[in-house]
């Protein structure tokens, strides 16, 4: 069994003039909405092993706090994952998923949004900043993922809207 998280990355910093999106920080407000999700992740039975994350650093920061709060596992930054699609993440995780069970990879939308339509076939408009899925597959390899179910889904404000009626 092979279980993916698809973490995109806290809020940012508002675009700049003088600076490119790339280059875009994270905000404190994106700090503060990382912090909520990892606290409720490392509490939770799908800590990953390793984070594969986005060279951009609003993407690094995201997986650092991560790692810090749960139990700082590797860390892999990929250039590769700034905006990437569907092929490109198949991709690294072919790359970078060895032995490991359960991955993480850190990112933008719409890519991973789109990824994770693909691969558990669910309706999903927009990942929120922050926001993780969890997709379980019952068998395969990081090489040749297949279809999957949801399994795991958090976001800053998710806690509060499931307890809405």
């Amino acid at each position: 069994m092979r279980r993916l998280l698809l973490i995109r990355h806290g809020k940012a910093a508002p675009a700049a003039p003088d600076r490119d999106d790339f280059t875009r920080p994270l905000s404190a407000a994106g700090e503060q909405e990382v912090a909520a999700v990892a606290g409720r992740l490392a509490g939770s039975a799908w800590v990953p092993e390793c984070l594969i994350a986005s060279t951009a650093p609003r993407a690094l920061a995201t997986a650092a706090m991560l790692a810090e709060r749960l139990a700082g596992m590797p860390l892999i930054a990929d250039e590769t994952l700034y905006l990437a699609g569907s092929e490109t993440l198949r991709q690294a995780l072919a790359r970078h998923g060895g032995d490991y069970r359960t991955l993480a990879v850190v990112g933008h939308n719409p890519g991973l949004t789109l990824f994770a339509r693909e691969l558990a076939g669910i309706r999903l408009d927009d990942l929120p900043t922050a926001g993780i899925v969890g997709i379980g597959f019952d068998s395969g390899s990081w090489q040749q993922l297949g279809t999957g179910r949801l399994d795991y889904f958090d976001a800053p404000l998710w806690p509060q809207m499931r307890g809405r009626t």
